[in-house]
């Protein structure tokens, strides 16, 4: 590496400046910080606290060590009272004394002056347990008060090479001594250690396998591939780092974060792939990257896959096998006819594969397609299989996914690039010459082919921004629009749809389902003239298919509905009606649009007829057909043709894939028809079924339970219609008017049983809880504080808490409104005037100016002020609206 690069070693961060590894450092979660602060708390505090980190190879586990020790040595208080021991990863420990001596090793290296070669000498005298004790008496006197803070990397092959026996030492010794606090990195869980669990938002889980030697020793926290954002801010921090703005800016950008996606791919979110490769962006010679890169894959990393593969069954490790040498993910089919197996069974290897940390798996529509987890390993396989001077694999994949083919070219022609660099220049040009960037488009489209526009994810959407920033082809720009649409980012939804109708050699059909989606999402911002205008150019488009013509002109139809122009709105019916080619559910929705807008002119017959013409329609879709029907059955009630009414209604439930909606809706309106006719029986069954029917809406369900309810009040069954009334309070989804109305029922009835306990109780609870305060409440509530005894000393102490009640759930305006209704029964109640006195009093002393109760007080006391003298003047000082307010509750009539 040439001496301007200020780049950080590649495969050994640990011998990097630490500087340099903070200013790349991408935050996880807080990962960092809150290891250096349980690290630190085990230093200066009584209580230690060991951490292991697993994740794949270069998954940054190193990096994150480095920076642990690099902060820890800026912490002034805690440096001092630790000393570090940090082992040569590439060593192993056949048994704990040996451990022991490398750890002690570590220390004279770190620290020459406090300990010494001399003193370790005298351990390989005493042989393995004379050793052991000693090199144990040994840190513990040497390391005295401090702590012996003891780094750790590939835990998981010295747990395997220690056996249990040293395992079980070497925990007895962290248990008694307390001396030493360990932070150990892993590429995968073995003997000694149990299972990692993940969980969402919270990725850090103890150990939970008592069985295993270090249960509740070690906090797990698993390093899972970079996100899309991680590896971006990576990739800005290295071109930072190396003085790159428009690096940095391209990777701002939406065509810059899909070359991130598509890298992320190849590397599978390795962070130590995604540093090498960024070298790869910006050098003009690719010679002296390539060699060392090569070197490293060959004589490091496939040893050591080499001999996890050794770990395999034969069958296992032929589908590994096969992952290496597919570029794409693949499906279960796929794989087993690659292997010659059945799916059932490759199905089953490739889930403990999972298990076991191989492959990955992405759900991508009905299928989940399978690829390694770990990329250096196919990686590792390439070098392992390659012939003579065949480039690897992956960085010809990268070259072909970040690069335009132009970008290649000029370097090919630029000049400085060697024979190691045309070596893998040429086959990425060549490539991008024949097939185009198609390896970026396959990578993009990812877990997003037949996905569902209307509900896909926030990351599935962010695939589909990309996708379509980086191909900008229609079909890609259209869904990325439908999808920006569906979630509500309207603005987004125009921008990508606009870009398909401004896109030369676009087909017919895309402009015309671009100018239809663009017309909606119009419509949803408000812009009634940009929606009417993208409906008219749908219709008026040549080439445009009959589809999409007819949905444009329904939707163009609806518009000027609401615009008040019904004659446009019927022309646009018509045309669909008559559209050659138009599709069936096109055409029944005009009709049942048209039956209503015909039914609002007062044109019934022509109603009729639209709604009959869709349940005859040939293809009309089953939910057009129970509309029609169930629109032509209320027509028929309206008319008093209730047996052609609850005909109709019979007809959508029995309906052969009608919507659960509206076979609700028919059941409750031939229930309720059913009740008028005497027939309680079918009435109560009706109901019943709509509460059975799986996909009916809380309304429906609402409105069957509230019925029932009624019915069976007024069949004396009001144990039965208190529960109906009950369950439609407590339904989750319930309409807030429904239950208002079902309150006010249950309100009735413990009134007319006379449990004014419990009707006084229903009403704190209808304030406490619900959105909707009915009249009734405060009349009770207030009925309640009157009749509790007479004078301002009885009732102050009960308005005050009526008066914060209503106040600290936002109805004082309710409460004010019920003081004026209660004029009334203050009549009735043969208040003298020092007691009417005392009521209007007692309320201004509560209320005080409360902008909420203002209008209720003054109305109250203009009324207290005309029941004490009797005269009309006093309710002539307010205005006309209020005057007429007051007159109504003490039932006064108008003298003219």
């Amino acid at each position: 590496m040439s001496k301007r690069d200020p780049f950080i070693s590649r495969f050994s961060p640990n011998r990097t400046d630490p500087e340099k590894l903070e200013q790349i450092h991408v935050e996880r979660d807080d990962l960092l910080e809150d290891a250096v602060a349980r690290v630190r708390a085990s230093i200066l505090g009584k209580k230690r606290k060991h951490l292991l980190f697993v994740g794949q190879r270069g998954s940054g586990k190193t990096h994150l060590l480095s920076l642990l020790v690099h902060r820890l040595r800026a912490d002034g208080e805690a440096i001092d009272k630790v000393r570090i021991a940090w082992l040569n990863e590439d060593e192993t420990s056949l048994s704990y004394t040996e451990l022991l001596a490398r750890v002690y090793r570590a220390l004279v290296a770190a620290y020459p002056e406090e300990f010494t070669e001399d003193a370790l000498a005298k351990a390989f005298e005493l042989g393995v347990d004379g050793g052991r004790q000693y090199l144990e008496d040994l840190l513990a006197e040497q390391v005295g008060e401090r702590r012996l803070l003891v780094l750790l990397e590939n835990f998981d092959a010295l747990l395997d090479a220690l056996g249990e026996e040293g395992q079980r030492q070497w925990r007895a010794f962290l248990q008694d001594s307390r001396l030493m606090v360990v932070v150990a990195t892993a590429q995968r869980m073995t003997q000694g250690m149990s299972k990692v669990n993940r969980k969402k938002g919270n990725p850090e889980e103890k150990l939970a396998d008592e069985e295993k030697t270090f249960f509740g020793f070690f906090t797990v926290t698993a390093m899972s591939p970079f996100a899309v954002d991680e590896a971006a801010q990576l990739l800005k921090k290295l071109a930072r780092l190396k003085g790159d703005p428009e690096l940095v800016e391209f990777l701002d950008s939406r065509r810059g974060r899909a070359r991130v996606r598509a890298l992320r791919y190849l590397s599978g979110g390795n962070p130590r792939l995604y540093i090498v490769l960024s070298e790869f962006i910006t050098k003009e010679s690719f010679d002296e990257l390539v060699r060392p890169f090569e070197e490293m894959v060959d004589e490091r990393l496939t040893p050591y896959y080499q001999e996890r593969l050794r770990w395999l069954s034969p069958q296992q490790r032929r589908l590994v096998e096969v992952l290496c040498q597919s570029r794409e993910a693949m499906t279960v089919g796929v794989l087993a006819r690659e292997v010659f197996a059945a799916e059932n069974t490759v199905s089953g290897q490739l889930k403990k594969l999972r298990e076991m940390g191989y492959v990955d798996a992405t759900k991508g529509g009905r299928e989940s397609y399978y690829e390694l987890r770990e990329p250096l390993m196919r990686l590792s396989m390439q070098v392992k299989g390659a012939r003579g001077e065949e480039p690897l694999g992956l960085l010809v994949d990268f070259l072909k996914v970040w690069f335009e083919r132009e970008e290649l070219e000029e370097r090919l022609e630029g000049g400085g690039v060697g024979e190691l660099g045309r070596r893998y220049l040429l086959p990425a040009v060549e490539s991008l010459r024949e097939e185009g960037p198609v390896l970026r488009y396959s990578l993009l489209r990812r877990g997003v082919d037949g996905v569902d526009v209307a509900s896909c994810s926030d990351e599935e959407r962010a695939r589909l921004y990309d996708l379509a920033e980086e191909t900008g082809e229609a079909g890609d720009l259209i869904n990325a629009g439908l999808a920006a649409g569906h979630a509500g980012a309207l603005q987004v939804a125009d921008g990508y749809l606009t870009r398909v109708v401004e896109q030369e050699g676009v087909s017919a059909e895309e402009v015309a389902w671009a100018l239809f989606n663009r017309g909606v999402a119009r419509w949803r911002q408000g812009d009634a003239e940009g929606e009417m205008a993208d409906y008219g150019r749908v219709v008026e488009l040549e080439g445009a298919p009959a589809e999409q013509v007819a949905k444009a002109l329904v939707n163009r139809g609806v518009a000027r509905g609401r615009q008040g122009d019904p004659e446009g709105e019927m022309a646009d019916y018509d045309r669909v009606v008559e559209l050659e080619g138009a599709p069936a559910e096109q055409v029944a929705k005009a009709l049942i649009n048209r039956g209503v807008a015909r039914g609002e002119q007062g044109d019934v017959e022509g109603e009729m007829a639209d709604y009959s013409w869709v349940v005859e329609l040939e293809g009309a879709p089953a939910e057009q057909v129970a509309k029609a029907l169930h629109n032509r059955g209320v027509v028929r009630g309206r008319r008093g043709d209730a047996e052609g009414e609850m005909a109709d209604y019979g007809r959508v439930v029995e309906l052969e894939g009608a919507p659960a909606e509206q076979v609700a809706k028919a059941l409750v309106n031939r229930g309720v028809v059913r009740g008028q006719q005497g027939d309680t029986e079918g009435e109560m069954a009706d109901y019943d079924l709509v509460m059975e029917l799986e996909g009916a809406s809380a309304d429906q369900v609402v409105f069957a339970l509230y019925n029932r309810g009624v019915a069976r009040e007024e069949q004396g069954d009001v144990e039965g219609a208190m529960a109906d009334y009950g369950r439609v309070v407590e339904l989750e989804g319930a309409p807030v008017g429904s239950v208002a109305k079902a309150r006010g029922r249950m309100w009735r009835v413990f009134r007319v049983s006379e449990k004014i306990d419990e009707a006084r109780k229903l009403c704190r609870e209808v304030l406490e809880k619900d959105q909707i305060v009915p009249d009734w409440v405060a009349d009770e509530l207030l009925t309640e504080v009157l009749s509790g005894g007479q004078g301002s000393e009885s009732w102050q102490g009960k308005v005050g808490e009526l008066y914060e009640r209503f106040a600290g759930h936002g109805h004082l305006d309710k409460l004010g409104e019920g003081l004026v209704r209660q004029l009334g029964t203050l009549e009735e109640g043969h208040l003298n005037a020092k007691g009417l006195e005392d009521w209007v009093g007692v309320w201004e002393d509560a209320a005080g100016d409360n902008e909420a109760m203002v209008v209720g007080l003054r109305l109250l006391r203009a009324g207290v002020n005309y029941l004490k003298e009797g005269q009309r003047r006093e309710l002539l000082r307010l205005p006309k609206e209020e005057r007429a307010l007051v007159m109504q509750a003490l039932e006064l009539e108008d003298e003219g």
